[in-house]
């Protein structure tokens, strides 16, 4: 509150442009979403429809609209959406390993609640204390070292999940350190690469879109951890969480392979350029 008032002197003065929300695109996409993650759970194939429906509604509201809740050039960049698939698999897996943790913890090792938090707890303070850290990795290496490093940091976070986690509480904290790292090292360094490569113009629209990925992949972890479990019920506990996180760590490889994408259609271009 009493950095409010620097802040309004200090920011740039805008003009004010008023635009009219784009309800029907907003309502589109999150029926649609909606729809996508309750089959996913619930496995209604009436939930399925209703989700494809309203995502085909959704497409074809924003190439019509005059000011559409999405802008459809952000859809066809194709480097803006590797990007977004990353980021999309890193919610993905942290959220997931969010869910999961706590229900290990408990199940696997009968440890309470208080215990549990202070399991996670080195994981979470030490990714928000390394942030600021990321942030000048960034300014002196460039995002594309920081992109690399994120993504196998959580490849290997995720690993250690699927071979130690059931060995004790321990194995559990010390796996999850180099996971959380990873997504802030991702997670940071795709926000600054999005702002590089975006129009200006598309900057503002790209960024807002991108925390939508990023919200609809923590729920997307979350689902197919919660059906995981649901399917493999009658297998021993241990069992069913090493497979999840080989699971994981097949979606983390998709932010992997993403990047490696995304650094070929860089390199070509600026090929090209030159």
């Amino acid at each position: 509150m009493l950095l409010l008032p620097v802040l309004f002197r200090l920011l740039p003065k805008e003009e004010a442009v008023h635009v009219r929300f784009d309800f029907v695109g907003a309502a589109s996409i999150g029926i649609g979403v909606t729809g996508l993650l309750l089959f996913m759970t619930t496995g209604s194939f009436l939930a399925l429809a209703a989700g494809v429906i309203f995502i085909i509604v959704f497409w074809q509201r924003i190439k019509r609209a005059e000011q559409p809740f999405v802008q459809p050039q952000l859809l066809t960049n194709k480097p803006y959406m590797l990007l977004s698939v990353m980021v999309f698999a890193a919610f993905a897996a942290h959220f997931a390993t969010l869910f999961l943790m706590p229900l290990m913890l408990s199940r696997l090792f009968g440890l309470s609640s208080a215990y549990t938090g202070l399991i996670i707890f080195p994981g979470a303070i030490l990714s928000a204390l390394f942030s600021n850290v990321v942030g000048r990795m960034i300014d002196r290496y460039g995002n594309h070292l920081i992109l690399r490093s994120g993504s196998m940091l959580m490849l290997l976070g995720a690993v250690l999940f699927a071979f130690l986690s059931h060995s004790s509480p321990y194995a559990i904290l010390f796996s999850y350190i180099p996971l959380s790292l990873g997504v802030t090292m991702l997670t940071t360094s795709v926000s600054n690469e999005m702002s590089r490569i975006l129009p200006k113009e598309q900057i503002g629209a790209g960024m807002g879109f991108s925390q939508l990925i990023q919200f609809v992949g923590g729920a997307f972890g979350v689902a197919l951890s919660g059906k995981s479990i649901a399917w493999q019920k009658a297998l021993p506990l241990a069992d069913v969480y090493t497979h999840i996180y080989w699971g994981i760590a097949v979606i983390v490889l998709l932010a992997g392979i993403s990047y490696f994408m995304y650094q070929t259609i860089q390199q070509s271009g600026r090929l090209s350029t030159s």
